[in-house]
């Protein structure tokens, strides 16, 4: 029988708790009894009654199905199955799993064959009137994508066309913003005055010369650094599948004297035979002493703030900064993307331009060749 089932949340305007009930229908489809739930109000049914009739309806179209022996995929097997596949490969899942959640909100128990493009269009608009950033919904539909598209290549499923391709919203254009020495300078020196992160000034000096992620940096085990050999390796999954390297694949990195430094001043720093690199040395509400350290972002929010940079100023911009510096100094497109462990052509696309000096010095030096030989 349709039910309701009342939702509390926050006005994403006011703030303001809001609390609304939601009319179901539901029932059983041909894929190992998978119950099926739906918003009445997906099929125009706007009270008990018309919503009784609709649930009535997809009943009866389910065993038709079934007779026919027609097995239907869903929303919620595809996503679940994807999810594990990209673990078991060894592969990132905590953001896929965040957007996985956002999109089950909307499409939870339907089924493949029924998302179209319009649906598509429509969770885009919804997700907007929630206050959703362009670029957050872009990551949510791209799992959405990526899934659908595996799930036909790996495991053959019959699926329609991807509704979600050409549907996606365009691309924000990133801010061509990284930090000048001297911005870096103030930084450090503002991070040095926190008496509660005392591992920020290692963390920044850490990512600046490694151009690793966030996420890589506080998932680091000193099982995995070698000052001798001045090198970090960074693996996809820890034990507790707490992801440390986004590909999921082994990458050493090199180490130079300010990293070296800086891991030296973490060993100081660790606590209880700590295998975190990144390690809480006190304890508080969410952690013992010893425990890994999760997030920087309230510390380096406050570092940022007494050092006069752009409030929306993020550790990621660390990476984006060694790989600019790296840029304007010459450096080989090739060399920059083995650094950051991406494709030549995505880095080339985004830095080129700030190494246009040395285009210019690469053209000077071809009039000069010339001169020579006439």
């Amino acid at each position: 029988m349709p039910y309701w089932k009342k939702y509390t949340g926050k006005n994403p305007r006011t703030g303001k708790p809001v609390t609304r009930k939601t009319l179901y229908v539901s029932w059983v489809e041909n894929q190992g009894g998978a119950a099926v739930r739906r918003p009445a109000r997906d099929f125009g049914a706007i009270d008990w009654e018309s919503a009784k009739i609709i649930e009535q309806q997809k009943r009866v179209e389910a065993a038709a199905q079934k007779r026919r022996g027609r097995t239907l995929y869903l929303f919620d097997q595809l996503i679940l199955d994807y999810l594990e596949a990209r673990k078991s490969s060894g592969k990132n899942i905590v953001r896929p799993a965040s957007a996985a959640k956002h999109l089950a909100l909307a499409f939870e128990g339907w089924a493949l064959a029924d998302v179209s493009g319009q649906d598509i269009r429509n969770y885009v608009s919804n997700r907007r009137l929630q206050g959703v950033k362009d670029s957050t919904i872009i990551k949510e539909l791209s799992l959405f994508s990526a899934a659908w598209n595996y799930a036909i290549r790996e495991w053959d499923w019959p699926l329609p066309r991807n509704p979600v391709q050409g549907r996606k919203p365009s691309q924000p254009e990133g801010r061509d913003f990284f930090l000048t020495q001297s911005q870096v300078q103030r930084l450090i020196e503002a991070a040095s005055t926190s008496r509660k992160a005392e591992h920020l000034v290692p963390f920044i000096q850490l990512s600046l010369h490694t151009a690793i992620r966030s996420g890589e940096a506080l998932g680091l085990e000193w099982v995995n650094v070698q000052l001798d050999r001045r090198q970090i390796l960074l693996v996809g999954y820890n034990e507790s599948g707490t992801a440390r390297a986004k590909t999921g694949k082994k990458n050493w990195i090199p180490i130079n004297d300010q990293a070296h430094a800086a891991l030296v001043a973490l060993q100081s720093l660790s606590v209880n035979d700590s295998p975190w690199v990144f390690c809480h040395r006190r304890k508080n509400r969410n952690a013992e002493p010893g425990d890994r350290i999760n997030s920087v972002k309230g510390s380096f929010k406050t570092a940022v703030k007494k050092a006069g940079l752009p409030s929306d100023t993020s550790p990621h911009i660390l990476r984006h900064t060694a790989a600019s510096w790296l840029a304007q100094a010459g450096v080989p497109m090739q060399f920059i993307a083995q650094l950051l462990r991406q494709s030549t052509k995505q880095t080339t696309a985004r830095y080129a331009h700030l190494s246009d000096d040395s285009v210019l010095n690469t053209v000077n030096l071809l009039g000069q060749l010339d001169q020579v030989k006439k």
